[in-house]
């Protein structure tokens, strides 16, 4: 293996490395200290997110309208995981949530397999 993919392994660990950290250690320091309280499973958060979704899903839209076609069966689907009245039980939500992101991750296999390179050098 040549030496520039030592590199981008090691630093995709780094990254790997810091986003766990943040996530388990400095996420919930930062809502303790901010104060957040709430339920995740509130009519506002399910609507925060699908805004979120909306705002990128539109962003993305400007840029590339087939890129946001990916974005649509998360949109829905995830609204649908996060409705407070629907309550799916944990193996349904985790696989409809795997079925929205599939069509990115055909695309992304296809441009791997299309351009001979590997996960380490799609980045």
């Amino acid at each position: 293996m040549p030496l520039n993919n030592y590199y981008s392994s090691a630093v995709l660990g780094v990254v790997a490395l810091v986003l766990a950290v943040g996530w388990l250690a400095l996420r919930p320091l930062a809502l303790h200290l901010a104060g957040v309280r709430g339920d995740p499973s509130s009519p506002g958060a399910t609507g925060a997110l699908v805004l979120v979704l909306v705002v990128t899903a539109v962003a993305v839209w400007f840029y590339n309208p087939f890129a946001a076609a990916l974005l649509l069966p998360a949109l829905h689907s995830w609204l649908l995981v996060t409705a407070p009245e629907v309550r799916m039980r944990r193996p349904a939500a985790l696989a409809t949530i795997a079925l929205s992101l599939l069509p990115g991750a055909l695309v992304t296999l296809y441009y791997m397999l299309a351009l001979g390179i590997g996960p380490l050098e799609l980045p």
